[in-house]
């Protein structure tokens, strides 16, 4: 695991064991900042790793829960006929990718990497497979 600590909202009831495995399979990507479960239903996060001090995981999830439902209102006001299947938000030193986890339609991986540090593509594709393992065992 890298230099940040997994650290689980207590809160949480789902399959923490699980969720706690994908994170810290995320917090292995080259360039890792931070990375959680949020559910976008209420804005609650069920688990993250890293993020401090640079980023507050429980107050972006909150904020993403904006992002998701926009992007969700955008593909039935345009009526495509598709699936969101992740979202990106580029700035200068860091990517943000949201994705959702396909068998829990409210449940969204959060994922934050630094720009210069990491290949977007590769984090792109592990960040696909994390989800559908945990899908799989979520299912």
């Amino acid at each position: 695991m890298s230099r940040f600590q997994l650290r689980v909202v207590p809160e949480a009831n789902r399959s923490l064991v699980r969720i706690q495995d994908a994170l810290t399979t995320l917090s292995n990507i080259e360039g890792f900042i931070g990375a959680c479960v949020f559910d976008s239903n209420d804005g609650m996060m069920l688990a993250f790793a890293g993020g401090d001090p640079v980023l507050d995981l429980e107050v972006a999830s909150a904020l993403n829960v904006g992002i998701v439902r926009a992007n969700q209102d955008a593909v039935k006001s345009l009526r495509l006929d598709d699936e969101i299947e992740d979202i990106f938000l580029t700035l200068g030193r860091q990517y943000h990718l949201i994705r959702p986890i396909t068998t829990t339609k409210h449940l969204f991986f959060y994922l934050v990497i630094d720009r210069a540090g990491t290949n977007l593509a590769i984090a792109r594709i592990r960040l696909a497979e994390t989800e559908k393992s945990l899908a799989a065992v979520l299912d």
